[in-house]
C-alpha cells in the first residue's frame, strides 16, 4: 500500500508541476500577446494619425490654395445670341445660342427670357434649348435675354434686340 500511496503522491506532485508549468507558459504567452497587442495598437494609432494628416493637407490644399485661373468667376461661360434681328410682322424670329461657350468645354444649359415686347403682342419663346423662336405678331421692339450655365456658374447675360416693322421685307417682292 505504501508503494501505491507513494506512487499516487508522486503522480499528484507531477500533475501540480505540469499545471504550474502550463500556467507559467500561458502567462508568458499572454504577456507576449499583450505586448504584441500594445505594439499593434501603437502602429494602428500612428497609421491613423498619418492618414488624418494627409487628409487635412489635401483638404486645406483644395480649400485655400486654389491655383490662379481656376476660380469659378474666372471660368464663367460666355453667352452669345445670334439670329434675325430685323423682321416684318408675321414672320418667325429665330435666335441661336449655339455660339455660347464654356472655357472648360462643359455642356451648357440655356435660359432664354423674353424681357419685353410691344403692346398687344402674345409672343412666346419656343422651344427652349440652344435655339429658340417666336412669332413676330406686332410691330415694335422685342428684347430677349440669354444666360448659359455650365453646372457651376451662370454667364453674364447676352441680349438681343429684335425690331419688327410693318410691310414687305426688303428683297421679297
Amino acid at each position: 500500500m505504501t508503494i501505491h500511496c507513494r506512487y499516487v503522491l508522486m503522480q499528484q506532485e507531477r500533475n501540480i508541476q505540469d499545471r504550474n508549468f502550463r500556467q507559467k507558459k500561458m502567462r508568458e504567452i499572454a504577456a507576449r500577446r499583450g505586448d504584441m497587442m500594445k505594439h499593434d495598437l501603437i502602429q494602428k494609432n500612428v497609421l491613423m494619425i498619418w492618414f488624418m494628416s494627409v487628409m487635412m493637407i489635401i483638404a486645406f490644399t483644395v480649400l485655400f490654395v486654389t491655383p490662379e485661373g481656376v476660380r469659378a468667376e474666372d471660368n464663367k461661360p460666355v453667352a452669345v445670341v445670334d439670329g434675325t434681328l430685323q423682321v416684318k410682322v408675321g414672320k418667325t424670329v429665330y435666335l441661336d445660342g449655339t455660339y455660347s461657350s464654356d472655357p472648360g468645354g462643359a455642356n451648357l444649359d440655356y435660359k432664354w427670357t423674353l424681357l419685353s415686347s410691344p403692346n398687344g403682342s402674345s409672343a412666346v419663346l419656343s422651344p427652349s434649348g440652344a435655339e429658340v423662336s417666336f412669332q413676330a405678331d406686332v410691330a415694335g421692339t422685342f428684347r430677349v435675354k440669354l444666360i448659359v450655365n455650365n453646372g457651376l456658374s451662370d454667364s453674364d447675360p447676352a441680349y438681343a434686340v429684335i425690331t419688327v416693322t410693318e410691310g414687305e421685307q426688303p428683297g421679297n417682292k
